[in-house]
């Protein structure tokens, strides 16, 4: 049989349609009678469609040729018997086939049909006039078997195979495996190899540097003890009665902190016997008695330690006294030798050179302690005389500065005279008298005159000159009252700008005085708030709101310096942000000691609350409303 397309499933089979299978286009609608259905179904499996309401989907048929059928649908089977009926000549509702399914009692019959349709041949179920399964494949039940004990030849040879396949990879694992533990050996073998190896060379590298270290450790020593004993050799060598006084100055301190050291009898014998050296006097008898009370004292390992701590005592203490005295060498030496010549003379600049020069010599190889103290003192010295000629230098050329700008102010004070004076005459040409033109001219010629006479490489001299003459032009002016309107306009600007000035001195007088009487009032205020603060107790206010139909709670505080919105601090006259962007924050505005407006800035636009912790009271705004709350 060709091909078909059909799906079918006989224990689902129901009178409720399903049209989703297309019952056009199909051509040469045949019934089949009993033999038909027969030679169709019997011994054979149908794969199809079945299109019957909830059931709708692919479908395997099975009939077997003892009148046994399986069904199989979403991955289920069912199990029942079959049967054929109606011969060629009987009616088309004779012709038909009836199946009763193991669990079921009555039988259930339908009719077979074959068409042509979309070039393929179909086998299809029909009732009530309806396509509701369609077949388009059949196979016979014994092929299917032998193509199952094909395929599971097929698969036991395949898995026969598989299992050698796997046999061989196990076997190449296990070779590579014992091949990869063999080379991870060998591997472990040479890192051992090398970890001793770099373990003896960091060991070798260690006891190198560490033998290094002990060298510069040596070395450095060695030099320090060297440049102590070059400072030590500064000093004098210390004398038999300087040591004897060390040794009795030791011995007696020791004593009094361990007085069952020694035996007293003999402490006191030898006491007695050097009693001359502490007042100053060393004979032959001292030095032997000091002698013998230093080998008595011998015995005593704790004093020998003692007698060495304060020789290293002494010791350190000379080595801090040079160590001071060439630290101030050097500083006055770094002064000299930075020193500016600017204003020095050519002399002392020389002298200043040489003194450089030689006291290098003397700091690279100091002799004695006394020469380096003399130094000191002549580097001091020098060092103040070169400071008092620089002052004297500097001194004198701001002195000579100033006499030059003088100078030069009485110069041209020469010009604006003999410009007035000409001016004034110009100005009065008709009415002044041939008396004062004379004089006039006079005066103009005495300027011109001491003008060309005066030495500019005497400035000095020359100012006397210069501010005796002026002078004398003022009081011949300010006599016989000869002023040009320019002098008239320049007075008159003057006494405007003075008073000006002075305006502006009360203004600044005034301003000065409000800003301290506002900085008084202030301190005060502050020292209130502050007393207020000490004080102050917290406020605490709980206001309920209904806010959009929402019923709102908020818990406000007051401590006297913030307020606090449901825990959050809330800075006064700045803001508080609250995290979520530059643009969300609060800020509080101080409208009374226990008023305060709070706008908060929020997602959803600002809400605005105006608080009275004294009053307690709250009103909120936002949207376009406003709330009153209940507060406590």
């Amino acid at each position: 049989m060709k091909k078909l397309l059909v799906s079918f499933v006989l224990i689902l089979l129901s009178l409720n349609i399903n049209a989703s299978i297309s019952q056009s286009g199909i051509t040469n609608l045949k019934q089949l009678d009993k033999n038909g259905i027969i030679d169709l179904v019997s011994g054979n499996q149908l794969s199809g469609f079945i299109s019957d309401g909830p059931f709708e989907g692919p479908i395997t048929q099975t009939y077997f040729k003892d009148g046994t059928y399986e069904t199989v649908y979403e991955n289920k089977t069912f199990k029942g018997k079959w049967t054929a009926e109606g011969e060629s000549y009987a009616t088309p509702q004779g012709k038909k086939m009836c199946t009763k399914n193991n669990n079921a009692t009555d039988w259930s019959c339908f009719y077979w049909y074959t068409g042509n349709k979309d070039g393929g041949t179909y086998a299809y179920i029909i009732a009530q006039g309806q396509i509701f399964h369609q077949y388009h494949e059949i196979k016979s039940v014994v092929q299917i078997k032998a193509e199952a004990k094909k395929e599971a030849q097929r698969k036991k040879v395949a898995d026969a195979k598989k299992a050698e396949e796997k046999k061989k990879a196990a076997e190449q694992k296990r070779v590579a495996d014992a091949k990869k533990a063999e080379e991870k050996k060998k591997a472990a073998e040479q890192k051992r190899v090398a970890d001793a190896k770099k373990t003896e060379r960091i060991a070798q590298e260690k006891l190198a540097e560490e033998k290094k270290a002990a060298e510069q450790k040596r070395v450095k020593e060695e030099k320090r003890i060297a440049k102590e004993n070059k400072k030590l050799a500064l000093l004098s060598p210390q004398t038999e009665f300087q040591n004897a006084q060390d040794f009795l100055s030791d011995i007696q301190d020791y004593i009094k902190n361990n007085p069952d050291e020694f035996d007293f009898f003999e402490i006191v014998k030898f006491t007695k016997n050097t009693k001359l050296i502490a007042e100053g006097i060393l004979d032959d008898e001292q030095l032997k008695s000091i002698g013998l009370f230093k080998e008595f004292v011998k015995l005593s390992t704790t004093f020998l330690e003692f007698q060495k701590n304060r020789q290293d005592n002494r010791k350190i203490s000379e080595l801090a006294k040079i160590d001071e005295l060439i630290d101030n060498v050097n500083n006055y030496f770094l002064k000299i030798k930075s020193f500016s010549k600017e204003n020095l003379s050519s002399t002392t600049a020389n002298l200043l050179d040489e003194k450089i020069k030689s006291s290098q010599l003397i700091i690279d190889n100091p002799k004695t302690f006394a020469k380096l103290e003399n130094m000191k003192e002549d580097l001091r010295l020098f060092l103040s005389n070169l400071k008092r000629e620089e002052e004297k230098t500097i001194s004198t050329r701001g002195e000579n500065k100033k006499i030059s700008k003088e100078f030069n102010v009485e110069l041209l004070k020469i010009d604006e005279n003999i410009s007035n004076l000409k001016s004034y005459y110009l100005e009065n040409i008709d009415t002044i008298s041939t008396e004062l033109s004379d004089l006039i001219l006079d005066k103009v010629t005495l300027l011109e005159n001491t003008k060309q006479s005066i030495s500019p490489d005497n400035k000095r001299e020359a100012l006397i000159e210069l501010l005796k003459v002026n002078k004398e032009i003022s009081s011949f002016k300010l006599d016989n009252n000869l002023l040009t309107s320019g002098e008239v306009a320049a007075i008159k600007k003057a006494a405007a700008d003075k008073k000006k000035v002075e305006a502006d001195r009360k203004r600044s007088a005034d301003k000065k005085k409000a800003d301290k009487k506002k900085a008084e009032e202030k301190k005060k205020a502050d020292a209130k708030e502050r007393e207020r603060l000490k004080n102050f107790k917290e406020i605490f206010m709980t206001c309920s709101n209904t806010i959009w139909g929402e019923y709102v709670t908020i818990q406000w505080v007051f401590d006297g310096k913030k307020v606090y919105q449901d825990g959050t601090p809330l800075n006064i006259g700045k803001k508080t942000y609250s995290g979520l962007g530059d643009e969300y924050y609060w800020f509080v505005e101080k409208l009374g000691l226990y008023k305060y407006k709070v706008s908060h800035y929020t997602i959803f636009g600002v809400e605005i609350y105006s608080v009275d912790f004294l009053e307690y009271k709250s009103k909120m705004e936002a949207l376009g409303e406003i709330n009153y709350a209940n507060c406590y």
